[in-house]
């Protein structure tokens, strides 16, 4: 019976790790960054070469507009009027998330310009 419904599991192609690393990938690529992705697919057992497979659609550009939606989506979290707290809460929430540090920082950049020191003044 086992075998059978594995068979069958088989013959949908229900099985196919690579089908699996980009559905987990085009789900959550607008919420998380590609290291938590790459560390979701490593804890799931799928191998190097397909984790980097299914993350290569994930380049820079992309991983930016993800972050600044995800800045834009929670920015009361960031609002507290201490500009400096403010950016240093969202660097934190972004890396937690897995963005890598150049993304970041430009899109902290973006969104809270030059008030990177604690008087605002840059």
């Amino acid at each position: 019976m086992r075998e059978a419904a594995l068979a069958r599991i088989a013959e949908l192609d229900l099985l196919d790790d690579r089908k699996v690393a980009e559905g987990h990938v085009r789900v959550r690529r607008d919420r998380k960054g590609r290291f938590a992705l790459a560390r979701e697919l490593e804890r799931r057992g799928v191998d190097a070469a397909l984790r980097d497979e299914a993350l290569a659609p994930l380049d820079d550009a992309q991983q930016g507009a993800a972050a600044r939606e995800v800045v834009a989506r929670n920015a009361w979290r960031f609002a507290t009027g201490d500009a400096f707290k403010d950016r240093a809460k969202a660097a934190s929430f972004l890396a937690r998330r897995g963005f890598p540090g150049e993304v970041v920082h430009a899109v902290l950049e973006d969104a809270f310009g030059d008030r990177d020191g604690p008087d605002g003044d840059g």
